[in-house]
């Protein structure tokens, strides 16, 4: 209990006791027969729960620690965990692992929302070390990663690193063209029985999530306001599937990319998707057909492009609610 009470008061300490086990713990020998010194750690402990209630809560795992239970953990019928207390300990010491694609990019792109929406909380968990971004080297990758965490490389059926599943999660980009559309399905469905959430971006990358104000700064750094104008004359869901890096491509290897009247009308691509940009200028389309590369997602890891929570413009409602609900189960898994 002693390791337990220094984990908890390290800066950023997500640990939390339950209110039910804080009163039984009040009881028990580690406090009736404590030195002195002890009184003074009772009082920590309850200030900390009375704090850590102001904020987003890491709950989302309960460990019960049982000298008899096993070191790989054992679920319960109420969802917590038993588990031997040195597999416990282990556990909680060990960061939470966010597995992405690309941790400069991906990580930035966690990082910026969590500074632009005002989620402190996300921003000192990370300078704290409470979790890191996990590389996997492309979507391709996110199963393997998912797998190596919870499973080790070199697997054994029925005996998964202790608790490892709970100390990870998953986060990709969702390519979609458009609302409904999901190529990378597979590969979330694949990946979720190895963490502890994936989430899948509904937009169609993290390009596609900045907001109008750092767009626009962004390309006029290299001259490309005209594709800024255009882009924002698009309505949301235009903007929200819109393939900003590779922009759309011909139908032939080195052919000309498709005007907007050969795009909407061309019988081999999805109807949703000639619809989704049916309404597009042909002028603005000329100016975005080409695409932009890669370049963009620098304004998630370059200093000049960071943001202020005071910063305007905000993002869209449904945006802003996804992005929430993202930080908000991150923070709960720490």
């Amino acid at each position: 209990m002693d390791i337990i009470v220094e984990l908890m008061l390290l800066p950023e300490s997500r640990i939390i006791l339950e209110i039910s086990s804080l009163s039984r713990l009040r009881q028990s020998a580690w406090i009736t027969n404590s030195p002195p010194s002890r009184a003074t750690t009772w009082g920590i402990l309850t200030g900390m729960v009375k704090f850590q209630s102001k904020g987003t809560t890491s709950d989302a795992t309960t460990l019960i620690f049982d000298a008899n239970g096993p070191y790989q953990g054992e679920e319960q019928s109420d969802g917590s965990i038993r588990i031997n207390p040195i597999a416990g300990l282990a556990t909680i010491m060990q960061p939470f692992k966010l597995i992405v694609e690309d941790q400069q990019t991906d990580g930035g792109f966690i990082l910026w929302m969590a500074r632009f929406l005002g989620r402190d909380e996300i921003i000192k968990a990370y300078r704290a070390g409470r979790f890191v971004f996990h590389h996997a080297g492309g979507k391709g990758q996110i199963v393997k990663s998912a797998e190596a965490i919870s499973a080790g490389v070199w697997a054994r059926p029925g005996q998964p690193i202790s608790l490892a599943k709970h100390r990870s999660a998953a986060v990709l980009d969702s390519d979609a063209d458009h609302e409904g559309h999901a190529p990378n399905a597979n590969i979330a469905t694949a990946a979720e029985s190895h963490v502890a959430f994936v989430h899948v971006l509904r937009g169609r990358t993290i390009e596609n999530y900045i907001p109008e104000s750092y767009f626009r700064k962004r390309l006029a750094a290299d001259g490309l306001s005209s594709f800024s104008d255009a882009f924002f004359r698009m309505l949301h869901d235009q903007q929200l599937f819109f393939p900003i890096k590779t922009g759309f491509r011909a139908k032939v290897k080195n052919g000309p990319r498709p005007t907007h009247s050969e795009f909407v009308s061309d019988p081999e691509r999805p109807r949703l998707l000639r619809d989704l940009y049916g309404s597009v200028a042909p002028v603005d389309w000329g100016a975005l057909v080409g695409g932009l590369g890669e370049r963009l997602a620098t304004v998630y890891t370059e200093t000049r492009y960071r943001c202020e929570p005071s910063d305007a413009p905000r993002l869209p409602q449904d945006v802003s609610r996804e992005i929430n609900t993202l930080l908000t189960n991150i923070l709960r898994h720490l």
